[in-house]
């Protein structure tokens, strides 16, 4: 969340309404701010079917893994998310 605020700073100065605020939390909760009218728009890790919202690209972001040499990623050019855990 820190590596958004730079970004969006500017835009909230020049915005017509000074509201602007950050947090963190599950979508489902930020569903729920958002269809409440508490929130205009809301940044989420997740793309699920909603047809009540509509979800766009902000950024792509990659993701990359540390590992010791002998740690069973390290051999592979890509990694899944589950591939890490056991």
């Amino acid at each position: 969340m820190q590596h958004l605020l730079p970004l969006a700073a500017p835009r909230a100065e020049r915005a017509s309404e000074k509201v602007f605020g950050a947090g963190s939390g599950n979508q489902r909760r930020g569903n729920a701010a958002l269809f409440a009218g508490e929130l205009d728009a809301a940044i989420v890790y997740s793309t699920r079917s909603d047809r009540r919202v509509v979800f766009r690209d902000l950024f792509k972001d990659e993701l990359v893994i540390i590992a010791h040499p002998e740690h069973r990623p390290a051999a592979r050019k890509f990694v899944e998310p589950l591939d890490s855990c056991g």
